[in-house]
């Protein structure tokens, strides 16, 4: 019904404008819109759609879960939201002013305490022991079972450790 109107009345997009800006229109189509019944009609027509929308939407939407409301003023920066930085740049300080106090304290031409020099002798004896088990690597009580005076005999010791198979089968002492 709206489309099939003649120029001089409001077309469908002149009737949105006037319903949301009035101020939209230019004054020739504000004047009309004045004296026109018909157009006046229509606009009511369309802002009663408009609101029965609401009305719909309304009733369909779901009700907040807990009212909201927005901050008064604006909220200000505070330091402590740079907290992450500031704890970088302290850590970052720290260790630097450890890195340049550290080498002073080491005093490399400071002399060799007396203690360093008795554990010498200690540390002697240390590879001494070291040396006798590279040597002897075996306590004296296995090394008087591998004493044998005769090494040529090496296949009858490894027959009384691991007997031999033909031995095994002629000997019916586990059945």
């Amino acid at each position: 019904m709206l489309n099939q109107r003649p120029d001089e009345h409001l077309s469908k997009d002149e009737l949105l404008q006037a319903l949301v800006d009035m101020a939209d229109l230019t004054t020739e189509r504000q004047f009309h819109l004045g004296q026109c019944s018909d157009c006046q009609k229509d606009l009511e027509r369309l802002h009663q759609s408009f609101v029965r929308l609401e009305r719909v939407a309304r009733q369909m939407a779901p009700a907040p879960s807990r009212p909201f409301r927005l901050p008064q003023k604006a909220v200000t920066q505070r330091w402590w939201q740079f907290r992450p930085m500031w704890a970088t740049g302290v850590a970052a300080a720290i260790i630097l002013a450890f890195a340049l106090w550290w080498p002073q304290q080491l005093d490399r031409s400071a002399p060799v305490p007396n203690m360093a020099r008795l554990n010498t002798v200690a540390g002697d004896s240390l590879l001494d022991e070291v040396d006798a088990l590279v040597d002897n690597a075996l306590p004296p009580v296995l090394q008087q079972l591998t004493a044998s005076a005769d090494l040529d005999d090496s296949q009858s010791i490894i027959d009384w450790v691991v007997p031999p198979i033909d031995e095994i089968d002629d000997d019916n002492s586990w059945t």
